[in-house]
Protein backbone atom coordinates (compact mmCIF):
# COMPACT_ATOMS: atom_id res chain seq x y z
CA UNK A 1 0.00 0.00 0.00
CA UNK A 2 1.38 3.41 -0.89
CA UNK A 3 1.65 5.92 1.88
CA UNK A 4 -1.73 7.54 1.39
CA UNK A 5 -3.22 9.80 4.00
CA UNK A 6 -5.16 8.07 6.74
CA UNK A 7 -8.30 9.94 5.66
CA UNK A 8 -7.94 8.64 2.10
CA UNK A 9 -7.48 5.06 3.33
CA UNK A 10 -10.52 5.33 5.62
CA UNK A 11 -12.64 6.91 2.85
CA UNK A 12 -11.65 4.20 0.40
CA UNK A 13 -12.65 1.52 2.95
CA UNK A 14 -15.88 3.44 3.70
CA UNK A 15 -14.96 3.72 7.37
CA UNK A 16 -15.66 6.80 9.49
CA UNK A 17 -12.74 9.00 10.41
CA UNK A 18 -11.55 9.10 14.01
CA UNK A 19 -8.36 10.39 15.57
CA UNK A 20 -7.65 6.86 16.88
CA UNK A 21 -8.04 5.28 13.43
CA UNK A 22 -5.87 7.98 11.88
CA UNK A 23 -3.14 7.49 14.48
CA UNK A 24 -3.17 3.72 14.04
CA UNK A 25 -2.78 4.04 10.25
CA UNK A 26 -0.04 6.65 10.70
CA UNK A 27 1.78 4.38 13.16
CA UNK A 28 1.60 1.34 10.87
CA UNK A 29 2.65 3.35 7.81
CA UNK A 30 5.67 4.80 9.60
CA UNK A 31 7.29 1.40 10.21
CA UNK A 32 8.52 -1.20 7.75
CA UNK A 33 7.82 -4.22 9.94
CA UNK A 34 4.72 -5.80 11.46
CA UNK A 35 3.91 -4.79 15.03
CA UNK A 36 2.44 -6.71 17.95
CA UNK A 37 -0.60 -5.40 19.79
CA UNK A 38 1.70 -4.36 22.65
CA UNK A 39 3.95 -2.39 20.30
CA UNK A 40 0.94 -0.70 18.70
CA UNK A 41 -0.56 0.19 22.07
CA UNK A 42 2.73 1.74 23.20
CA UNK A 43 3.23 3.66 19.94
CA UNK A 44 -0.30 5.08 20.02
CA UNK A 45 0.05 6.00 23.71
CA UNK A 46 3.39 7.73 22.98
CA UNK A 47 1.72 9.73 20.20
CA UNK A 48 -0.60 11.32 22.76
CA UNK A 49 -3.79 9.79 21.36
CA UNK A 50 -5.98 8.18 24.00
CA UNK A 51 -7.06 4.63 23.13
CA UNK A 52 -7.81 1.70 25.41
CA UNK A 53 -6.93 -1.86 24.47
CA UNK A 54 -10.49 -2.90 23.59
CA UNK A 55 -10.78 0.04 21.16
CA UNK A 56 -7.46 -0.91 19.61
CA UNK A 57 -8.66 -4.48 19.04
CA UNK A 58 -11.97 -3.24 17.56
CA UNK A 59 -10.19 -0.91 15.15
CA UNK A 60 -7.73 -3.62 14.11
CA UNK A 61 -10.63 -6.01 13.52
CA UNK A 62 -12.42 -3.43 11.33
CA UNK A 63 -9.19 -2.69 9.44
CA UNK A 64 -8.66 -6.40 8.79
CA UNK A 65 -12.23 -6.85 7.54
CA UNK A 66 -11.78 -3.89 5.17
CA UNK A 67 -8.39 -5.08 3.85
CA UNK A 68 -6.46 -2.16 5.33
CA UNK A 69 -4.18 -4.35 7.42
CA UNK A 70 -2.86 -7.86 7.35
CA UNK A 71 -2.82 -9.95 10.52
CA UNK A 72 -0.06 -12.53 10.60
CA UNK A 73 0.38 -15.29 13.14
CA UNK A 74 3.77 -16.32 14.40
CA UNK A 75 4.61 -19.91 13.60
CA UNK A 76 4.09 -20.91 17.23
CA UNK A 77 0.62 -19.30 17.13
CA UNK A 78 1.31 -17.29 20.30
CA UNK A 79 1.66 -13.85 18.74
CA UNK A 80 -0.14 -11.82 16.12
CA UNK A 81 1.56 -9.20 14.03
CA UNK A 82 -0.20 -6.36 12.24
CA UNK A 83 0.94 -4.36 9.23
CA UNK A 84 -0.62 -2.27 6.50
CA UNK A 85 -1.66 -4.38 3.53
CA UNK A 86 0.87 -4.29 0.72
CA UNK A 87 0.68 -5.49 -2.86
CA UNK A 88 3.72 -7.71 -2.40
CA UNK A 89 4.05 -10.28 0.32
CA UNK A 90 6.90 -10.27 2.81
CA UNK A 91 8.62 -12.68 5.13
CA UNK A 92 10.38 -12.08 8.41
CA UNK A 93 12.94 -13.39 10.85
CA UNK A 94 11.91 -13.16 14.51
CA UNK A 95 14.43 -13.07 17.35
CA UNK A 96 13.38 -15.48 20.09
CA UNK A 97 15.02 -13.37 22.80
CA UNK A 98 14.29 -9.70 22.06
CA UNK A 99 11.32 -10.36 19.71
CA UNK A 100 12.85 -8.06 17.12
CA UNK A 101 11.37 -8.58 13.64
CA UNK A 102 13.72 -8.40 10.66
CA UNK A 103 12.27 -8.36 7.13
CA UNK A 104 13.63 -10.73 4.49
CA UNK A 105 14.12 -8.58 1.41
CA UNK A 106 13.17 -11.10 -1.26
CA UNK A 107 11.01 -14.20 -1.19
CA UNK A 108 13.19 -17.30 -1.21
CA UNK A 109 10.10 -19.43 -1.88
CA UNK A 110 9.16 -18.10 -5.34
CA UNK A 111 11.46 -20.42 -7.28
CA UNK A 112 10.59 -23.42 -5.09
CA UNK A 113 6.86 -22.78 -5.53
CA UNK A 114 7.20 -22.54 -9.32
CA UNK A 115 8.93 -25.92 -9.35
CA UNK A 116 6.33 -27.48 -7.03
CA UNK A 117 3.51 -26.17 -9.23
CA UNK A 118 5.21 -27.54 -12.33
CA UNK A 119 5.85 -30.95 -10.74
CA UNK A 120 2.47 -31.40 -9.06
CA UNK A 121 0.08 -29.25 -11.12
CA UNK A 122 -0.97 -27.72 -7.80
CA UNK A 123 -1.67 -23.98 -7.88
CA UNK A 124 -0.25 -22.30 -4.76
CA UNK A 125 -2.21 -19.19 -3.77
CA UNK A 126 -0.55 -18.38 -0.47
CA UNK A 127 2.43 -19.30 1.63
CA UNK A 128 3.96 -18.15 4.89
CA UNK A 129 7.58 -18.28 5.92
CA UNK A 130 8.91 -17.21 9.28
CA UNK A 131 12.43 -17.86 10.47
CA UNK A 132 13.04 -17.91 14.22
CA UNK A 133 16.40 -17.65 15.91
CA UNK A 134 18.65 -15.09 17.55
CA UNK A 135 19.59 -11.71 16.11
CA UNK A 136 23.21 -10.59 16.06
CA UNK A 137 22.78 -8.52 19.22
CA UNK A 138 21.23 -11.39 21.23
CA UNK A 139 23.90 -13.88 20.15
CA UNK A 140 26.50 -11.96 22.18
Amino acid sequence: MHKHSARHILEHAQLKYSKQREQLIDTLSSVNIPMTIEQLEEAVRNSGVSMNLSTLYRILDAFEKHDIIEKTYSTNQTSHFYELKKHEHRHYMVCLKCKNIIPIESCPMDQIIRQIEKDTHFHVTHHQLELSGYCQQCQS
